[in-house]
């Protein structure tokens, strides 16, 4: 079992592997957090984090989204997005389009492929999203 240090720096590591996918916005968002972001950003990099399987980034969202107040508002979108697939595939699309390294475009591009083929099969939700169906 992890404790809970090392637990810590591998969400940090976590954290820091996204935002070498994110596009500066994005990156800006996990960084230098802000009360001024409309819902849907901190939605669509909650979705994007847990998307490409980046919970520390994921938590860092739920994290800033209580500092800020805006957890609640953040969980009752979350029910909005559920079931959203051509949302989702919208957001993840934008974000893999701006990915600067070709190699790691590449290889995101073909977990989103694998991702969408199990989506119709099972249909989309945010649990096959995130893996917990």
């Amino acid at each position: 079992m992890k404790s809970e240090e090392e637990v810590l720096v591998s969400l940090a590591n976590d954290v820091s592997g996204f935002i070498i996918m994110c596009s500066e916005k994005d990156a800006e968002f996990l960084t230098n957090p802000h009360n001024d972001r409309n819902i849907e950003e901190y939605m669509r990099v909650f979705t994007l984090a847990f998307a490409f399987g980046f919970r520390g980034a994921f938590l860092r969202v739920v994290n800033i989204a209580e500092e800020n107040g805006r957890a609640d508002e953040l969980l009752e979108n979350m029910k909005g997005c559920a079931h959203n697939f051509p949302l989702v595939e919208k957001w993840v699309e934008e974000f893999i389009s701006q990915i600067k390294d070709e190699e790691l475009k590449i290889l995101s591009q073909q977990f989103w492929k694998e991702k969408k083929e199990k989506f119709e099969k099972e249909g989309f939700s945010y649990a096959n999203l995130f893996g917990f169906a």
